[in-house]
């Protein structure tokens, strides 16, 4: 794969990685009648990296609901769902059918990378988050063509915060 050679990804932080998925969902998502779920989901997956006052546990609560794992595999329930609506849940539904099982997995990995280290310590490298990063980074490649540049990442360095890496700057993203 091309990108091993533009990039240590063991190097980049954890917001870095989950940067990285993002720019790859961005390249991979067709495009879509329902822009207002777009946006929205968008916009919970870039907080994770825009943000420096995330709550965590608001963010987590939030990604158990609108990942397409339990989209695609649960029914809508009152008792289940407390953050989003049903009319959401419906949105959310038709739009994973739409973009289609490659985006949607992508979409599951990137919430496993920003999640996996929430409650634990991030020992060496993160190993689990690497392999996310380069399914993810593989996953691009084979349905695109293509990655995004990349090379920007490599500036989200895993030896700051305790791996987690600083939060973007929304001017340097481009």
């Amino acid at each position: 794969m091309k990108y091993k050679n533009m990039i240590n990804i063991q190097k980049v932080s954890i917001i870095g990685r989950v940067a990285i998925g993002i720019a790859c969902l961005e390249h991979m998502l067709p495009e879509t009648k329902y822009p207002k779920t777009l946006s929205i989901l968008l916009s919970f997956l870039n907080k994770f990296i825009y943000d420096p006052n995330i709550v965590i546990d608001e963010w987590e609560e939030l990604s158990a609901e609108i990942i397409p794992d339990v989209i695609l595999n649960m029914s809508y329930s009152e008792d289940e769902f407390v953050v989003i609506s049903q009319s959401e849940y419906l949105d959310f539904e038709i739009f994973y059918q739409e973009v289609g099982e490659k985006c949607c997995l992508v979409i599951d990995k990137i919430v496993e990378i920003a999640g996996i280290h929430f409650y634990t310590s991030i020992l060496s490298y993160s190993p689990e988050t690497v392999k996310l990063t380069q399914d993810i980074l593989n996953i691009c490649e084979t349905e695109v063509g293509s990655i995004p540049n990349i090379i920007l990442y490599k500036e989200c360095k895993f030896n700051k915060n305790n791996g987690w890496g600083v939060v973007f700057q929304k001017e340097n993203k481009k």
